[in-house]
């Protein structure tokens, strides 16, 4: 986290099996993620910190501070949704999505909070068509994502049909 390496999303998804790798260094993670500062791009490493060590809650505060920054956004936003806080989160996907058309997960996060979103009002039929309308508006760039499959593999378990979910999920 300290060191001059620009953060991006995927240098925190593979840095988390370092921090996990043995009770030493996730102490060490843990007391380096502490002594950041709550400022600046001291504070923006510790909010992404807090997310790599699984303070959710944490993580969403300090990152809160880093609106518009995309890597916090996005940390954020992955949060939020694992807070449950599907609301808060979509509009942060919305946004990374439009700026980065071509990545594939902030569009799975946008289209799968807004799934969230309107399972949540209790209609799982308007929530599988809703998503299946907008997987068939996605590029096709999207289509070809892991991203895609398992959208579309949640769309076939909103309409109990087991064998294409699990189909969906294995490929």
């Amino acid at each position: 986290l300290d060191g001059a390496e620009a953060l991006t999303f995927a240098v925190l998804e593979a840095g988390q099996s370092d921090v996990y790798s043995s009770k030493e260094a996730l102490r060490g993670f843990q007391a380096q993620v502490e002594q950041l500062a709550t400022d600046g791009e001291p504070g923006r490493r510790k909010g992404l910190g807090l997310w790599m060590l699984g303070k959710f809650k944490e993580a969403v505060e300090q990152l809160a501070n880093y609106d518009g920054d995309d890597v916090a956004d996005f940390t954020r936003a992955r949060a939020l949704v694992t807070l449950r806080r599907n609301a808060e989160a979509q509009p942060l996907f919305a946004r990374l999505s439009t700026a980065y058309p071509e990545e594939p997960k902030p569009r799975c996060g946008a289209l799968e909070t807004a799934l969230e979103l309107v399972i949540a009002k209790g209609d799982a039929d308007v929530a599988a068509d809703g998503l299946e309308q907008s997987l068939a508006a996605a590029p096709e760039s999207f289509k070809a994502t892991a991203e895609f499959d398992y959208l579309t593999g949640r769309v076939a378990e909103l309409r109990r049909d087991w064998q294409t979910a699990l189909d969906c999920y294995g490929e």
